[in-house]
């Protein structure tokens, strides 16, 4: 029988966003709501994903919901104070992995640490407290193409380094 649970509040809205270069539309009017997925005596984080053809648009979303880029109409809003996104306030992981592959998995994810925290150590200290939520210090001075052989880990790879230098990147 299925786990109940039950919806808390909004974590990202997207509220009637268009996007269109000179005469070509790019998105029009799109909407959606993701919100927190409670189940009674668990913490639990939520990965969403936006599946479709190549070319239709989603880097392009993906760039509006991080705050990179504008809408050419509507908005997107996050928490539950529905406050207009700003960059470095969502985290999107690109469909391109962008590791650097002389770097190891830990190096990467200090990397992008430390251009959220003010020191070293602060940094240092994130990404250590990411690598141990997800259960992976093992693997954090593999390179990213030695990741996958070696890594057991269910998420395909390198797609895992990129999601955690994402998280930890992220706040």
């Amino acid at each position: 029988m299925p786990e109940r649970c039950t919806y808390g509040e909004t974590l990202l809205k997207i509220d009637h966003v268009s996007l269109s270069y000179e005469d070509k539309v790019i998105l029009r009017d799109v909407n959606a709501e993701i919100r927190d997925i409670v189940r009674e005596g668990r913490t639990q984080g939520q990965v969403v994903g936006f599946l479709g053809p190549s070319g239709i648009g989603k880097t392009q979303l993906f760039r509006i919901i991080a705050g990179l880029n504008h809408p050419t109409s509507g908005q997107v809003l996050v928490n539950s104070t529905l406050t207009p996104v700003k960059a470095g306030m969502v985290g999107v992981v690109a469909q391109n992995y962008p590791l650097f592959e002389n770097r190891t998995i830990f190096s990467n994810l200090l990397l992008a640490a430390s251009q959220m925290e003010k020191s070293h150590e602060a940094a240092h200290e994130k990404v250590l407290k990411y690598l141990r939520r997800l259960d992976m210090l093992d693997q954090s001075q593999l390179y990213p193409r030695r990741f996958p052989a070696a890594s057991g880990n269910a998420w395909p790879s390198p797609n895992t380094a990129s999601v955690q230098r994402t998280l930890s990147a992220d706040g």
